[in-house]
């Protein structure tokens, strides 16, 4: 198999042993400076400005394909939210309304302290939504980051090897 048809998975697992549950210790592994397709859409609703320039954006980039709004109002959410397969929240709440409008989402992604509160977790598990809880504050927008980063990791390895 050539190196560019392997998956996200093996290229990680090459380097370093990967898990697909979560780990604090879990970390980002630079990939090889090849082009890969992204084979996801993550969508940033609410991004803080200031962690633009960081180079986490870059490493997440060389993975997925990244779309950041530093504000989404619920017109726009309805039409964002549809082409995401990761949604990432920090302040705009996720109702019922929202979640059955939305078909394409797997995964939503949420300050572990807001968790229940930007989301409908009965509506989301019922729909097949996977709920993560980021365990680092969104106003630290590094830390946040980094954490965001290693669980769309996690995620993009589950779902190219199972």
């Amino acid at each position: 198999m050539d190196t560019e048809e392997k998956s996200i998975y093996q290229l990680l697992s090459a380097v370093t042993p990967v898990t697909k549950a979560y780990s604090p210790h879990t970390f980002v592994v630079p990939l090889p400076s090849r082009t890969y397709t992204p084979v996801m859409t993550v969508v940033f609703l609410d991004y803080s400005e200031e962690s633009a320039a960081s180079t986490l954006w870059q490493e997440l980039e060389r993975v997925v394909s990244v779309k950041r709004y530093r504000h989404t109002s619920l017109p726009e959410l309805l039409e964002r939210g549809r082409s995401a397969d990761i949604l990432v929240t920090t302040q705009l709440p996720l109702r019922r309304e929202v979640l059955d409008y939305m078909t394409r989402p797997q995964h939503i992604l949420v300050p572990q302290s807001r968790r229940s509160e930007l989301v409908e977790l009965e509506i989301a598990a019922q729909l097949g939504i996977a709920v993560h809880g980021i365990p680092a504050d969104p106003r630290d927008s590094e830390p946040f980051l980094g954490a965001v980063a290693r669980e769309i990791h996690v995620i993009a390895g589950s779902l190219t090897t199972e």
